[in-house]
C-alpha cells in the first residue's frame, strides 16, 4: 500500500522569458485539472491510494476545489485526501533544482512523507528556460499518514530554502475506542 506521492512535468521555453524570472504560486486541494487538450483532471480526495496522476501534462495543472478543510467523514480509510500543488514559472537554465514537498502533523510535529524531485537544467532539454514547471505531492488517510482529526501542514522548499507552508485541518476521523472485558 502506498500514500504520499509527488511528481512533476513542465515545458521550455526559447528565448528570453515573458514576465519575471522564476515566480511560483502554491495551492492545495481536492484534485488537480489540465485546462488545456485533452483536459484530464487527478481527482485526489478519496481516490485510491498511489492512483491519482497529473503527469506529462500538456499546459500547467490548475487545482480543483482549493480548500484547507478536509472532512474525512465521508471517505473510507486507505484513500488519498489532500493535494498540494506548487507552480513554478520563468526558472532559467544553468542549474537544476531540488524541491520538496515535505508533510508534517501539527500537533507533535511529526513527519508523515517527503516528496522530492529535482527539475533538471532546461538547456538538457533543449530549452532556455522553463516557462512552467509543477511540482505536486498528495497524502493519504492511511496509519503512517493521515490518522487524526487536527492541524497538519506541508513545506514547500526549493534548494533548500523555505517558499512557504500551506496549513489544513483535517475532521471527520472517528476515534477507535477499544474495550476490555473480564
Amino acid at each position: 500500500m502506498r500514500g504520499g506521492q509527488t511528481s512533476h512535468s513542465g515545458i521550455g521555453g526559447t528565448g528570453t522569458p515573458v514576465g519575471a524570472l522564476s515566480t511560483y504560486t502554491a495551492s492545495m486541494g481536492k484534485g488537480l485539472r489540465e485546462p488545456c487538450s485533452p483536459y484530464r483532471e487527478a481527482y485526489v480526495f478519496g481516490a485510491e491510494l498511489g492512483v491519482p496522476d497529473a503527469n506529462f501534462w500538456n499546459c500547467a495543472a490548475l487545482m480543483v476545489e482549493p480548500t484547507n478543510l478536509f472532512d474525512l467523514s465521508t471517505i473510507t480509510p486507505n484513500k488519498e485526501v489532500v493535494v498540494a500543488l506548487l507552480l513554478l514559472r520563468n526558472l532559467p537554465a544553468g542549474k537544476s533544482y531540488q524541491v520538496n514537498l515535505i508533510w508534517y502533523r501539527d500537533r507533535d510535529n511529526k513527519l508523515l512523507y517527503n516528496g522530492g524531485v529535482r527539475i533538471p537544467d532546461p538547456t538538457g532539454w533543449g530549452h532556455d528556460y522553463w516557462e512552467w514547471y509543477y511540482v505536486y505531492s498528495y497524502i493519504g488517510y492511511v496509519d503512517w499518514e493521515i490518522n487524526e482529526n487536527g492541524s497538519y501542514h506541508v513545506d514547500l522548499i526549493m534548494d533548500g530554502v523555505l517558499l512557504q507552508t500551506l496549513t489544513f485541518t483535517v475532521t471527520g476521523i472517528v476515534p477507535v475506542v477499544i474495550s476490555y472485558t473480564d
